[in-house]
């Protein structure tokens, strides 16, 4: 997924209406700081993609009544 994901960033890169955000399935492992790593080892632009992490059970709140 992130390698077409890479993709749409590239193609929006400067189309401010176009952000991407990825949601952390696994909050214990990917903290900020992992995240920040990830980010910069797979060229992603913080002002158009966003990691977020925080806890499980909100997350997961969100993907099912929020995105389905």
């Amino acid at each position: 997924m992130r390698s077409q994901l890479s993709k749409v960033q590239s193609e929006f890169l400067n189309d401010d209406d176009v952000i991407i955000i990825s949601h952390s399935i696994q909050p214990g492992n990917d903290t900020v700081e992992v995240l920040q790593q990830y980010a910069q080892k797979n060229g992603i632009k913080a002002q158009k993609w966003h990691l977020v992490t925080g806890e499980r059970e909100q997350i997961y709140a969100l993907a099912r009544n929020a995105y389905f």
